[in-house]
């Protein structure tokens, strides 16, 4: 398991630092960005994307209890706001913050595993595993909770 989330930290940093993102103005003067898509085709195609979504945006899911359970409200809200980006092809970054009284390791390793557990639902709902990218800051950020955002690491 160590290995594991071992891994998944180190590909998480080279995935994120190798995007390439091209950022162009659109004529209505909103932001428009441009990043590679998987969808049913062979080679990834490329996409418009409103440069908001490559800012990370919280998210209000709130797990439930000890176990870090989705409650019916969490998955509602993970069917609004991520589900429609990642059914378009788009890779999403899910990012979790955890703070507890352990040490700063367990905080991160909790932050992967509940992480893991929101992409582990969208990949129930058919999802390619490929869209998504893992990262668990544990207390870094000094608070618990969720984030996304759009990234681009599809490689040519």
């Amino acid at each position: 398991m160590r290995v594991l989330l071992f891994l998944l930290i180190c590909l998480s940093t080279v995935l994120v630092a190798s995007g390439q993102t091209e950022i162009k103005t659109s004529e209505s003067a909103l932001e428009t960005c441009v990043l590679k898509t998987l969808s049913n085709e062979v080679e990834p195609s490329v996409r418009e994307i409103d440069c908001k979504y490559l800012d990370y945006i919280k998210i209000p899911v709130k797990l439930n209890g000890i176990l870090d359970r989705l409650s019916l409200k969490d998955k509602s809200i993970l069917e609004t706001e991520i589900l429609p980006l990642l059914q378009k092809g788009f890779q999403i970054e899910i990012a979790s913050d955890y703070v507890s009284s352990q040490s700063s390791r367990e905080n991160k390793n909790s932050s992967i595993r509940r992480a893991i557990l929101l992409a582990q639902y969208l990949s129930d709902k058919g999802i390619d595993e490929r869209l998504f990218l893992i990262n668990g800051f544990g207390d870094v950020n000094n608070t618990t909770g969720f984030s996304y955002r759009a990234i681009d690491f599809i490689k040519d």
